[in-house]
């Protein structure tokens, strides 16, 4: 056996009076796993939870009426027009607070209450049962209007 040989057999490195070090160069006996995000589940939950929100919006309640219906009726009513019949023994009031109108709806079912304050939301400020939530979002105003079997909710919309 040549000196390099023997060098290269004893303790695997070509370079004398260096050790192997070992985990460099070669491969591993176990192929690590593959690491998987948590994105994919968070996708969909978001995708059940958008779903479950256009169902409730579009879906009537027990008293017939949606939030899109809802939500049209208080524009109406602050407009000056009557509201649209079938507000589902909703009532509708316009009122004033601090020099801004606002419509006030009492006995509005939990459906309803989630599609119509989602509506709502986008052109002003909304509270159900006399909270304003600081962050809106599906399953805050669920919340909120599931507190009992109807909610009060009111609307100030932007710029009166």
């Amino acid at each position: 056996m040549s000196s390099t040989a023997s060098r290269l057999a004893s303790n695997g490195h070509s370079t004398p009076g260096h050790s192997p070090v070992r985990g460099h160069g070669g491969a591993h006996p176990v192929a690590p796993k593959p690491r998987r995000g948590w994105g994919w589940l968070l996708l969909v939950l978001m995708a059940v939870a958008a779903a479950a929100l256009l169902l409730t919006m579009t879906s009537r309640s027990a008293h017939g009426l949606t939030g899109r219906d809802l939500a049209q009726a208080c524009r109406s009513l602050l407009k000056g027009t009557a509201p649209p019949a079938g507000a589902g023994g909703v009532s509708l009031r316009v009122a004033v607070a601090n020099g801004h109108a606002m419509v006030v709806a009492e006995g509005v079912p939990p459906r309803a209450c989630v599609g119509a304050a989602w509506d709502l939301v986008k052109d002003g400020t909304v509270a159900i049962n006399g909270l304003v939530p600081m962050r809106v979002s599906g399953a805050k105003l669920a919340e909120l209007c599931n507190q009992a079997d109807t909610a009060t909710m009111s609307w100030t919309p932007q710029g009166r």
